[in-house]
């Protein structure tokens, strides 16, 4: 059984954290925002394998690349990342900004349940805050580029 700590490093390297618009019958303006996280890896991959038989979610193979993806959504997705947190490097980031949206998400869905008074559903501001979190994640995967004094700064440290 892999570790936590591998299947981190391995989704630091290969995984991918999104939050993205989805159509839905049940918003008032048909459409809402959904966390999605996957894994993609050339030819068969035990890791994979392993990894959906541990978090559930979809397997499959993705012809165009010559690929195994697995993905989960939403509160599986969350599932997820709230182990494996701890030990990412990379998308640490990522992954709380996307545990801060999944968790907001969820208890409005909630108040929606159980029919608490005056609850309008996804209001305008709860949509804008969506999209702005989908737009701040995709900021996070594409960082600046250091300069090269900065390069240099930490080439001389080491």
């Amino acid at each position: 059984m892999l570790s936590l700590e591998y299947i981190a490093g391995f989704f630091d390297g290969e995984g991918c954290i999104g939050i993205y618009p989805r159509k839905c019958k049940t918003s008032k303006r048909g459409e809402t925002y959904r966390l999605l996280v996957s894994l993609t890896q050339k030819g068969l991959c035990p890791v994979l394998v392993e990894v959906q038989e541990r978090f559930g979610g979809y397997l499959g193979w993705y012809k165009a690349k010559e690929a195994l993806i697995w993905k989960v959504e939403d509160r599986k997705a969350e599932a997820f990342l709230e182990v494996i947190v701890p030990f990412l490097r990379l998308k640490r980031d990522q992954a709380e900004l996307a545990l801060q949206f999944q968790g907001r998400k969820k208890s409005i869905q909630e108040c929606s349940r159980k029919g608490m008074q005056g609850f309008q559903g996804m209001t305008d501001e709860e949509f804008a805050y969506q999209k702005a979190i989908s737009d701040m994640l995709k900021s996070l995967k594409r960082p600046e580029l250091p300069t090269q004094d900065e390069i240099e700064a930490v080439l001389e440290t080491r």
